[in-house]
């Protein structure tokens, strides 16, 4: 798993690609959680127990930046070799869930446009914003495994 982690990410398009999702996720994330501010000037902000809040959202960055070019490369080696396509395709759905589970008040803003339905969701969301985070942390080890696992025949190659 390592090996295929490794290889991926050493390549100069993986660790690009790493590093754009890893600055891209982290600046909206936090500026989405009212962690960053840009205005009247570029400021960051950590409340008083919002660190669990932080971590879980430089984590679940991080991950991201491993898994999307690691899904990459492993619905890649698939297509090439047209016979392992359902451990990148698991790996990549993962993926996709682990990303849209953790928007957090972005979907809270989203769900509570639909009305009274709408509204109790936004508040079971608001109330569980850092156990939903952590959700999608490990959602995102198993994209990043189910990807690393379909890529490891190709890497031991």
């Amino acid at each position: 798993m390592a090996l295929a982690s490794r290889g991926v990410l050493a390549r100069p398009r993986g660790a690009a690609m790493a590093a754009a999702t890893f600055a891209a996720m982290s600046l909206a994330m936090l500026y989405t959680a009212d962690y960053v501010f840009f205005e009247p000037y570029v400021t960051a902000h950590v409340p008083d127990g919002g660190e669990a809040g932080l971590a879980a959202i430089v984590a679940m960055s991080a991950l991201s930046a491993v898994a999307l070019p690691l899904g990459v490369r492993a619905a890649q080696a698939a297509r090439a070799a047209r016979g392992g396509a359902a451990g990148g395709a698991a790996g990549a759905a993962v993926g996709v869930v682990a990303g849209a589970c953790a928007c957090g008040p972005v979907t809270i803003a989203l769900v509570g446009s639909l009305g009274a339905a709408g509204a109790a969701a936004a508040s079971f969301l608001a109330a569980y914003d850092l156990p939903l985070r952590l959700v999608a942390i490990g959602a995102l080890c198993a994209s990043i495994y189910a990807s690393s696992a379909a890529l490891a025949p190709s890497c031991r190659a």
